[in-house]
């Protein structure tokens, strides 16, 4: 038998589904709206990400770049991304700051497992960046390759 309680936390549940439901149709919408890369499927995977995750690959992405001469950190497309997932209403970086910076930390040791090295400060930037290329990685559409 469903008590009052129970249909209450039914359509709790209902409305979150909805709003996250709408959220991924904005982002797919603003992506095909273009921008720079904002089409490319990657970029798409990003953006319907869940903030930490999303926040988190951008901070490796940007921290792997700045210590790979042959990759830039596309500032551009971070900037898309931010806008698109303000419009959607998704949470910003300084609303899941903790979260981030958790996912930041096993995305980290994650990454230096996959390539084999010690630690992520051990790990070739250059090397991983040219992995998660090759393998079409969502943190690949955060950067560009050089000359």
């Amino acid at each position: 038998m469903l008590t009052s309680s129970t249909r209450s936390d039914r359509s709790v549940i209902a409305a979150v589904s909805l709003k996250n439901v709408a959220a991924v149709a904005a982002l797919a919408f603003l992506a095909s709206c273009g921008g720079t890369g904002m089409s490319d499927p990657r970029a798409q995977t990003l953006a319907s990400m869940s903030a930490p995750q999303h926040y988190a690959f951008r901070t490796l992405a940007r921290e792997l770049a700045g210590r790979c001469a042959s990759y830039s950190y596309n500032e551009d497309l971070a900037k898309d991304l931010t806008r698109a997932r303000v419009k959607a209403g998704l949470p910003t970086s300084i609303e899941s700051r903790s979260a981030t910076q958790l996912e930041a930390d096993i995305q980290r040791r994650s990454m230096a497992a996959r390539y084999a090295a010690p630690s992520y400060a051990a790990l070739d930037a250059c090397q991983a960046l040219d992995g998660e290329a090759a393998r079409g990685a969502p943190i690949s559409v955060l950067v560009r390759k050089r000359g």
